[in-house]
């Protein structure tokens, strides 16, 4: 029996992902919008982050934090 109320499993799924792909790409965006960067490097990294949704975000974010300790 089918409940109208009641979401499917993968509408959770994609709920949840959503949720936590938004806010990554966000704060991804931001931050490359704060650093000085080559124009060409600065258009590639954000084709990343827009066009791989959360890997792109989580790649750049990872990369960027790593050049910022290693300062």
């Amino acid at each position: 029996m089918e409940m109208p109320l009641v979401p499917a499993f993968y509408d959770v799924v994609w709920s949840i992902a959503v949720l936590l792909v938004l806010p990554l790409t966000v704060v991804a965006l931001m931050r490359w919008r704060s650093q000085d960067r080559p124009t060409r490097a600065a258009l590639l990294w954000v084709l990343v982050i827009l066009l791989l949704p959360g890997l792109g975000a989580a790649v750049f974010l990872a990369v960027s934090s790593r050049g910022r300790t290693a300062g």
